[in-house]
């Protein structure tokens, strides 16, 4: 039977703008990838490409390419983010706007708190979701551990907070869900305004710590799905 290639279809994925910015510097990688695998090969400059010679006209700079060879790497580029986010990922300059962002989180943390929280309760549930996001895809990074370090002005490291994670698990596994949306309800009742900016608080709290480490991970994106369904 003969070989059909079937590429994903990639046609409903738009790249955001500063991904679009970034496709020049990604096209220009992959011509140095491939110029640097045809020299290993034995190939060289030529004015007219022979295979049979090793010569081709496109081992020069990217700059130096002619239109279509430099669009050809484009779409190589191109294809290949369209792709990551078609599968779920999310990505990201590290660090990007977080600091305006920051300031909203501690924001609301001021006006949240500033209205008591005597038995801990709205506390506990941030911090449940925090750990929960950050461990839906099995992993917690360094830079995951640095922005809640951050956020709370303490100094965990991501082996801390692994440990931290597996002694609470059991306490944060489905009912917790259950239990933060009974929280929200009931702060809801009291104070609505506040519920507002809790609502706020626990979503951008995911939001933040998908742009740590730059990629939203299907299972983040999953979490984050069910955390904003308890609170809303």
């Amino acid at each position: 039977m003969a070989y059909r290639p079937e590429p994903a279809d990639l046609s409903g994925v738009e790249l955001p703008a500063e991904l679009l910015a970034l496709t020049e510097k990604i096209a220009e990688n992959v011509h140095e990838v491939w110029a640097a695998g045809r020299i290993a090969e034995g190939w060289t400059y030529g004015p007219v490409r022979d295979d049979a010679a090793k010569r081709t006209p496109c081992l020069v700079p990217y700059g130096e390419l002619p239109e279509s060879e430099k669009e050809y790497d484009r779409r190589t580029a191109m294809d290949t983010l369209r792709f990551l986010i078609a599968e779920g990922y999310v990505i990201g300059k590290k660090g990007s706007g977080r600091k305006g962002v920051t300031e909203e989180f501690r924001t609301l943390c001021e006006r949240v708190f500033a209205g008591g929280d005597p038995d801990g309760v709205l506390q506990d549930d941030l911090l449940g979701v925090i750990l929960r996001f950050i461990a839906a895809d099995g992993e917690i990074g360094q830079a995951e551990a640095d922005t809640v370090n951050e956020w709370l002005g303490l100094a965990f490291t991501a082996a801390e907070l692994r440990a931290i994670w597996e002694k609470s698990r059991a306490a944060l596994g489905q009912s917790f869900e259950a239990g933060l949306a009974e929280d929200v309800a009931r702060l809801a009742a009291d104070d609505p305004a506040r519920a507002a900016d809790y609502r706020r608080l626990v979503t951008l709290a995911c939001e933040l710590l998908a742009a740590a480490d730059g990629v939203l991970t299907k299972e983040e994106q999953a979490e984050a799905a069910r955390i904003r369904e308890a609170v809303k």
